[in-house]
């Protein structure tokens, strides 16, 4: 595993200063030596044993596009489970101990709970190839709701809200006449759901409506983990004085799910996107435009506690473009793009206590056009050669595959 190091400092953004994110160091050794010294109290020789040299990390299952068929594969056992038709992950959600998953394999769509290694794949819906998939789990993992729906131009098309029950492995409708999206779990154990043109937070159970917002100009809307916060990119026009005309406004808000006044989080002049939540829900990453960059891009994070932003890594003329974030699963890790001024992609993890930046590239080199968070530490990885690799800082374990594996997740 080749590494790049990139220096890096916390600074503030366009008068805003954060603590950023609390993250921290990745260790690189996969692999621990246990060695037990039996000493004697007289002056005879110390015996010294050593015990069997344990692999540790995650145990990771592979999602694998065996033969047009969709399979688990234990690295551990290898024993194989239909689950599906193969395709790309388009869905994701985790709670506990079981995740929902969405595959799209260009002729049909699937949407799959997965769990412990006893339990069964279970189908919750499948459907054409283009469709739209949301969720969230309830607060204990007993329920998940979820919403489908086949996108039409900028609408909503033919789709539903159902929920699912572990319990008894029921799927049944929430009863929601036009909302076909889920896009939270309120603390009160309500729903946040929506349509084309409006968000309403209705009861779980037989879907009344509670509230209902106007939605028709929120776009990339995102909703904390916590549920107490949603974030979105308002457009609409704004009124400029001095050339006397009304002129596209995209700007980045964020305010509480319970309703209540709008905080600004940062202008148009920085073009906001990708917004992604920290699993604790108390900071939120971006990336902007630099106003003087040349197209050049940086992530920069929002505190709640603070309401303020700062950018991740201080951004200068030689670094990379930095965008589309994403948090590792305490949150203590950030993965993001690093785009290069001839185009080219890195994939890079970051840590605040940490001075550097550490670039990912395959064993021979290669580099990743694909790369996600299994847990908190460990990385699936495909790279340019078709390769497929999982890593973790400095080091990485081979899956020896053809490149087919789509996707990999932690025995949860």
């Amino acid at each position: 595993m080749y590494v790049i190091l990139l220096r890096f400092l916390i600074t503030p953004f366009h008068n805003l200063y954060t603590n950023a994110m609390r993250i921290r160091f990745l260790f690189p050794g996969l692999f621990l030596a246990a060695i037990f010294i039996g000493a004697c109290a007289s002056t005879e020789s110390v015996t010294v044993e050593e015990a069997p040299v344990e692999e540790v990390g995650p145990a990771i299952t592979i999602l694998n596009n065996q033969d047009g068929v969709l399979v688990t594969a234990a690295l551990d056992s290898g024993t194989l489970s239909e689950i599906g038709s193969g395709g790309l992950p388009v869905f994701r959600s985790v709670a506990q101990n079981r995740m929902a998953i969405a595959f799209d394999n260009g002729s049909s769509s699937a949407l799959y709970v997965l769990g412990e290694r006893k339990m069964t794949p279970v189908l919750l819906h499948e459907g054409a190839s283009g469709l739209s998939y949301t969720g969230d789990w309830s607060e204990d993992g007993s329920l998940f709701y979820f919403g489908y729906y086949m996108p039409v131009g900028k609408k909503m098309g033919d789709g539903d809200i159902n929920v699912f029950s572990v319990l008894d492995s029921s799927i049944s409708r929430v009863g929601c006449s036009a909302s076909k999206a889920v896009l939270s779990m309120l603390p009160d154990g309500s729903l946040l759901v929506r349509n084309s043109d409006n968000i309403y937070q209705v009861s779980a159970a037989g879907c009344e409506t509670k509230r209902t917002v106007d939605a028709r100009k929120l776009y990339h809307v995102t909703v904390s983990p916590d549920g107490a916060h949603m974030a979105y990119i308002l457009r609409d026009l704004d009124y400029n004085r001095e050339t006397k005309q009304y002129e596209p406004d995209s700007t980045l808000y964020l305010e509480s799910t319970t309703g209540g006044q709008p905080v600004k989080v940062v202008g148009d002049k920085y073009n906001p996107r990708n917004m992604v939540w920290s699993p604790d829900s108390k900071n939120m990453a971006y990336d902007v435009l630099l106003p003087e960059g040349n197209g050049q891009r940086a992530i920069s994070i929002y505190d709640i506690d603070l309401a303020s932003s700062g950018y991740m890594i201080r951004p200068d003329a030689q670094s990379p473009s930095q965008s589309h974030a994403s948090y590792s699963a305490d949150g203590m890790l950030i993965l993001f793009e690093g785009r290069s001024s001839d185009g080219s992609v890195m994939f890079m993890t970051k840590a605040q206590l940490s001075p550097f930046g550490q670039a990912i590239l395959g064993p021979d080199g290669s580099e990743p056009v694909h790369a996600e968070w299994l847990d908190s530490d460990y990385l699936f990885v495909r790279l340019d050669n078709g390769g497929t690799i999982i890593s973790r800082g400095g080091s990485t374990i081979v899956w020896e595959g053809d490149g087919s594996a789509v996707f990999a997740q932690v025995d949860l």
